[in-house]
C-alpha cells in the first residue's frame, strides 16, 4: 500500500526550521524598531530646535515647553509672556504625537535644552542650542523637565553619552 504524506520527522524539522528563522529575525526586527524610534525621536528633536531657534530670533529669547503642552495631535500651541511684558504664540504642528518634548530655558532665556522621548526606545535625546551633538540618556517612564538639565552656558549635557 502507497500512503502519501508527511511524517512526523518531516513536521519537527520545519518547526526547527522556522525556530532558527525567528531567533535570528526577531533581534534583528527588534534592532530595526529602536532605529525607528530613535529616527522619529531625532526629527521631533530637530524640529523643535528649529521653531526654537525661530522663536528666539523673533523675540530674542527662547520658549519653554513642558510635556503637558503637547497636545495629544502632536501640537505645541502656547502663549509666551516675554521679558517686555508682551504675549507671543509659540506653535508647531509637526510633532510626533507619540513623542514627549521638553524645553528647559535659563532664567535669562538665553540658553535652552531641548529633549524628546519616545516611549518604546529607552532613552532621552537631547541637544543644547548652543551644542550641536545630540546626546542620550537611558530612561524609561513619563519625561518631565527634570529628566533634561537645567540651561546654562556650560556644556550641560557633558555626562550624557553622545548619540
Amino acid at each position: 500500500m502507497n500512503e502519501k504524506g508527511t511524517t512526523l520527522i518531516e513536521l519537527m524539522i520545519v518547526v526547527v526550521i522556522i525556530g532558527i528563522l525567528m531567533a535570528i529575525a526577531l533581534p534583528a526586527y527588534q534592532s530595526y524598531r529602536l532605529k525607528a524610534y530613535d529616527a522619529a525621536t531625532i526629527s521631533d528633536l530637530h524640529n523643535l530646535t528649529l521653531f526654537e531657534h525661530s522663536f528666539f530670533t523673533d523675540h530674542l529669547e527662547y520658549a519653554s515647553i513642558a510635556p503637558s503642552d503637547k497636545a495629544s495631535d502632536g501640537t505645541v500651541s502656547k502663549n509666551i509672556t516675554l521679558k517686555s511684558g508682551e504675549t507671543a504664540l509659540f506653535e508647531i504642528k509637526t510633532l510626533t504625537p507619540d513623542i514627549q518634548v521638553a524645553v528647559n530655558i535659563d532664567s535669562n532665556r538665553q540658553f535652552a535644552n531641548v529633549g524628546a522621548y519616545h516611549p518604546g526606545g529607552g532613552k532621552i535625546l537631547a541637544v543644547e542650542l548652543d551644542f550641536p551633538e545630540i546626546k542620550s540618556s537611558t530612561f524609561s517612564g513619563t519625561l518631565t523637565n527634570a529628566d533634561i538639565p537645567a540651561a546654562t552656558a556650560a556644556n550641560d549635557l557633558a555626562g550624557w553619552d553622545l548619540h
